[in-house]
């Protein structure tokens, strides 16, 4: 079972270690959509370095072309045509990645959703009287939702950012291997930044988990229909407002701490980020002032710097990112690696029908997870078939609880209960509770129509 104390683990290796059983879940999501988006995305990261040798190549045409009475209007209308199409190609391909990745969103988040809604109904009893099941079930919900898609995402701009910045290396490493390190090294700080805001960001989500689900439920007793009389007559309304508010504006003052230092340091890893850019681009005015580099040259160094610096920094945030959303989805996955007890056996036998020898519980036991003392206690009972009997007690006594034995919703810690002689445990759960009628005291009342 989850538990309060439980620390999951934020060292990148570990987080990352979330992605190839991400992928497959993107798999198994949407396959066609995501070999589409990762092949468009390459497309369009492939581009930027060929517009900026074609940008070159025009200007080079122009400054060579000035004074001159025999210019070849053919060659500059094909590098002008060729530059005006890269970026018409560009635009369109973006285009349809943009509803490809609108696409793939919405059923990776459906998917995810119903694979975690599966794990819910399919977990035991014991899990939901638990309260740090339900931290558990919150985490993965937020985890869940949006997180699965944000990771994908971010992996996909990084892998395109990836191909961008390998085009513009292949560029930049003509003019100068020295200036190529210098823009590495001047934003490897805001990677630094990034990394360990990321992991704050997501401890104080974390730890806000129980304060959230009691915000939201206060905000459910204000706002839903069965709470609504008592509020009002009972004047709790202010109350629970101000209990509501407390931890909300608490969340804020959070929130704002931790983004007024992530901006002061922030702030200084940019500056050494410009510091690198302008470096590189006074190195390419005084390599052109010199004459030993062009101006269509300079022109694409100098594009080539300030994309690289932009593609570096958005890679490194997006590095930043997937760790992020991993800390979240792992949160997840957590939920998906908890396992019921209650189990169905490997060889089920046929409920009996009609009964014969009738119900017969032979020593049993019972304790509630967490509980110091036994609810039941080496009980003996036999129900014939076709007799009525009546189990009187004080609230706690076990009525309750033997009714969630028998059905199974708990399995015994010792003794054992048998329907015609056979264990109950050699049924299988749904065949068991589909033979057993029950109308708890505490019964669901569901909002939905008769023929539901």
């Amino acid at each position: 079972m989850p538990s309060s104390n439980t620390r999951s683990s934020t060292q990148l290796r570990d987080v990352l270690a979330n992605a190839p059983r991400l992928f497959r879940l993107v798999w198994q999501a949407v396959p066609v959509l995501f070999v589409l988006s990762i092949g468009l995305t390459l497309a369009i990261a492939a581009i930027p370095p060929i517009e900026l040798y074609a940008t070159k190549l025009v200007v080079d045409f122009v400054v060579n072309s000035i004074g001159k009475t025999a210019i070849n209007w053919s060659l500059l209308g094909l590098l002008l045509g060729v530059r005006i199409g890269l970026g018409l190609l560009k635009e369109a391909f973006s285009q349809v990645n943009f509803y490809l990745t609108l696409r793939l969103s919405d059923r990776l988040t459906l998917y995810a959703n119903d694979v975690l809604l599966q794990q819910a109904i399919r977990l035991d009893l014991a899990h939901y009287e638990l309260p740090e099941f339900h931290d558990a079930l919150n985490r993965a919900q937020q985890g869940g939702s949006n997180y699965p898609v944000m990771v994908l995402q971010a992996l996909t701009r990084l892998f395109g950012q990836a191909v961008s910045f390998a085009g513009l290396v292949v560029l930049l490493l003509q003019f100068n291997v020295g200036m190529m390190l210098l823009l590495l090294l001047s934003v490897l700080p805001s990677l630094v930044v990034g990394l360990r805001f990321s992991r704050m960001r997501f401890w104080m989500t974390r730890h806000q988990t129980q304060a959230g689900r009691m915000a939201n439920y206060l905000q459910e007793v204000m706002t839903q229909t069965e709470f609504a009389k008592e509020v009002r007559l009972f004047n709790l309304g202010e109350y629970i407002l101000h209990r509501w508010r407390e931890i909300r504006q608490q969340f804020n003052l959070e929130s704002a701490h931790l983004a007024r230092k992530f901006a002061m340091v922030s702030g200084g890893a940019k500056i050494i980020s410009n510091v690198g850019f302008f470096g590189a681009y006074g190195w390419a005015i005084v390599k052109t002032v010199q004459g030993r580099i062009s101006i269509g040259d300079f022109t694409m160094y100098t594009g080539a710097f300030e994309q690289s610096q932009v593609l570096l920094e958005n890679l490194l945030k997006s590095i930043a990112q997937i760790y992020e959303f991993n800390l979240y989805v792992s949160q997840y996955f957590e939920f998906l690696n908890l396992r019921p007890e209650v189990l169905n056996p490997d060889r089920p036998r046929l409920f009996p029908t009609p009964l014969k020898s009738g119900l017969v519980l032979n020593n049993v036991s019972f304790t509630y997870p967490g509980a110091s003392q036994p609810t039941l206690k080496n009980l003996n009972l036999a129900v014939k078939p076709g007799e009525s009997i009546a189990l009187v007690g004080t609230n706690g006594a076990g009525k309750t609880t033997l009714l969630k034995l028998i059905t199974r919703l708990y399995d015994v810690n010792s003794g054992e209960i048998t329907v015609d002689g056979i264990p109950i445990t050699q049924f299988e759960l749904q065949d068991l509770r589909r033979n057993i009628g029950i109308i708890f005291q505490d019964f669901a009342r569901y909002n939905l129509t008769v023929q539901d």
